[in-house]
């Protein structure tokens, strides 16, 4: 699953989206894996096909990102406040309309790659749309 998102962050990376967007479409991405409190194999798939694209220029390994991130989404999802302040950071580190449509859709190809869009992922979008909307 990881390997997956390694290879889309750098194919995004390589294709001109900035250090930090990849970052915070990472941190969204983790976001939506855990956002209905479980992963299931086709999400795991749907993130390998999504992200093999994208490149990676942190100075932090991927792996630590994503610990980092894992971490950062749970508290999210916690604490609603919380969440909102993250979210909009998440939303003002990537810049480009294009680069926050693509990750609009990915996100939104995750949450349903599991057959089902919970309540909770649904909200979530709702919450991201409207944090690159504003």
């Amino acid at each position: 699953m990881f390997e997956a998102l390694v290879a889309w962050i750098k194919g995004r990376e390589a294709s001109g989206a900035s250090k930090d967007e990849v970052e915070a479409a990472a941190d969204l991405l983790v976001w939506t894996m855990f956002a209905d409190g479980h992963i299931a194999t086709s999400e795991e798939e749907t993130i390998e096909s999504e992200l093999r694209l994208m490149g990676w220029s942190s100075p932090y390994s991927l792996d630590v990102y994503l610990h980092g991130s894992v971490a950062r989404a749970r508290r999210a999802i916690a604490d609603r406040a919380s969440g909102d302040a993250y979210l909009a950071r998440c939303a003002e580190r990537i810049k480009t309309p294009a680069m926050r449509a693509r990750v609009l859709e990915a996100c939104e190809k995750l949450a349903a790659s599991d057959g089902n869009t919970s309540s909770r992922e649904t909200d979530f979008l709702a919450r991201l749309k409207a944090a690159f909307e504003s």
